[in-house]
């Protein structure tokens, strides 16, 4: 139940801060045991972000490693990901505005949670602290009219 619903939120806002109280470490200790217990999803994972500044979206860019500051939701479904990275947006002057998506492809799997609660979407929750080596980047469009993003390619290290 700690991560459901907005559960997620206030996990994600505590371990990027810092500023975590002795409720939310028992929440986040919770959430670990029963990662512990989550079957393993083991193809690649998805992941988009949008809104992102144009410095976010170049320091990334020029990333060669990324590290998760904080429990991070990802798809087994790369068009439910892809959504979330503004790649669908379309509209006049979409594929010439400037990038402020990202879309993570993670070739490894994590932890599968649908089960756990109870949803048929494929989340899969890869924990805070787990590294990866940037290995592939482009720029991508899913058609000539819709807005770009950055796709960035992941392998754990």
């Amino acid at each position: 139940d700690d991560w459901t619903g907005f559960g997620f939120k206030e996990i994600r806002s505590s371990q990027i801060s810092g500023e975590i109280s002795e409720e939310m470490k028992g929440k986040i200790k919770n959430l670990d045991a029963a990662l512990e217990i989550a079957p393993t999803f083991s193809k690649p994972v998805y992941r988009g972000m949008k809104g992102l500044s144009s410095s976010n979206v170049q320091e990334l860019a020029n990333a060669k490693e990324i590290t998760l500051n904080a429990h991070s939701s990802f798809s087994g479904s790369k068009h439910t990901a892809f959504g979330f990275s503004n790649g669908y947006d379309w509209g006049e002057g979409a594929s010439t505005k400037p990038i402020t998506g990202v879309f993570f492809e993670v070739r490894s799997g994590g932890k599968s949670l649908g089960k756990l609660i109870g949803s048929t979407e494929r989340e899969v929750l890869l924990k805070k602290g787990q590294s990866f080596s940037v290995v592939g980047r482009q720029t991508i469009q899913y058609e000539s009219t819709r807005a770009r993003v950055l796709h960035l390619i992941l392998e754990p290290k």
